[in-house]
């Protein structure tokens, strides 16, 4: 199972990016707005309970690994209870926080063949649903505004603080703020710690830059 899992998924990273980017592509073209919500809630909700009732099930689950206080899962989360109760509130954050987890996570990859199905399976759902949910606020009404990009970047900046004294506390590593990530990924480009943390809050301030960039230009067509 492994081995398969290596040949499908590990290895053929990219290539699985392209075929899920592929299909986002084709949902966004063929369904609209409502149906895609829907479409998007269910994907997140199927995510959420087979990963989390495997984990519990098969005494998988541990504090330091597996709560949902990555950037994009935690995204993600807040996507699902924000479309269960019908509330946009927090929309430009979240699609702020997609744009940026749905390219990190396409593009890389922090899974190894210690790794089982369900991990790669949730793995690259989560990223999926985020690009899905960035497209449909790209093609909805919805503006982006540069308080938006403030606001956001002020939230952000106030749970890496949390998170950081938690992965203290516990011995985790979310967010990576004590570890690079492991798998094949960029980071083994970057220098030690702290110095790639740096990199990567940089790198994430260009993706809030430049997709303000995108929104203003698809409002000004």
């Amino acid at each position: 199972m492994l081995l398969l899992i290596e040949n499908l998924v590990g290895v053929n990273h990219l290539t699985t990016s392209v075929i899920l980017v592929f299909i986002a592509s084709i949902i966004a073209s063929k369904l609209d707005y409502i149906q895609t919500r829907l479409l998007l809630f269910v994907l997140i909700f199927f995510n959420l309970f087979t990963y989390y009732i495997y984990l519990i099930s098969y005494g998988d689950f541990s504090y330091q690994n597996h709560l949902p206080l990555h950037l994009c899962y935690m995204t993600e989360i807040l996507i699902f209870i924000s479309l269960l109760f019908n509330n946009s509130k927090f929309f430009s954050w979240l699609f702020l926080n997609s744009v940026l987890g749905s390219m990190v996570g396409l593009i890389n990859s922090n899974l190894s063949l210690t790794n089982n199905f369900f991990d790669y399976m949730h793995y690259y759902l989560s990223h999926f649903n985020l690009l899905l949910f960035s497209i449909l606020f790209y093609k909805s009404k919805f503006l982006l505004f540069k308080k938006h990009i403030f606001n956001s970047i002020a939230v952000n900046s106030i749970i890496l603080l949390i998170i950081s004294n938690l992965n203290n506390i516990i011995s985790s590593n979310y967010w990576f703020t004590v570890n690079k990530p492991s798998g094949k990924n960029l980071s083994v480009l970057f220098p030690a710690w702290p110095y790639y943390l740096y990199l990567l809050i940089i790198f994430g301030l260009i993706s809030y830059y430049f997709t303000f960039k995108m929104m203003t230009l698809r409002v000004q067509k």
